[in-house]
């Protein structure tokens, strides 16, 4: 029995040997075919808008992306868990997770789409389903 696992183990160095014989580190980034599975925590007052009425939001995230999200509410946070079969699939799932889940900051700049328009101004849609208005004299 002894003979058989040093004769293994050698065998394994060997073979370890050879690897980084072609390449000494491993890469900084998967390939982008890559399967990937990216974990995020978020608030807990979030879930139900990623979730949406009746699950509505997070089912045609998937169908968009072609992703499986899981949310887990673990204590006072939300873990969101996206499975995705490649790296663009997954960052695109990601930016609109974090879309809705982003919280408008006072004197920063975001592009925006008009929503309706009205005597006194504009209402802009500045995040996934955040909206505000901006007035005329502006």
């Amino acid at each position: 029995m002894r003979q058989a696992l040093e004769q293994a183990k050698k065998g394994r160095l060997h073979i370890l040997e050879a690897m980084y014989a072609c390449i000494d580190a491993p890469r900084a980034e998967m390939k982008p075919q890559t399967p990937r599975m990216v974990s995020i925590e978020i608030d807990r007052e979030f879930i139900g808008a990623i979730i949406g009425p009746g699950g509505k939001i997070i089912q045609e995230m998937q169908r968009e992306t072609g992703t499986n999200i899981n949310i887990e509410e673990v204590g006072d946070k939300g873990v969101v868990s996206i499975y995705a079969k490649e790296k663009e699939s997954c960052d695109a799932a990601l930016a609109k997770i974090k879309g809705i889940v982003s919280v408008p900051e006072i004197g920063e700049e975001y592009d925006a789409v008009v929503k309706s328009i009205m005597p006194y101004g504009a209402f802009m849609e500045f995040l996934p389903g955040k909206q505000g208005l901006l007035h005329i004299s502006e």
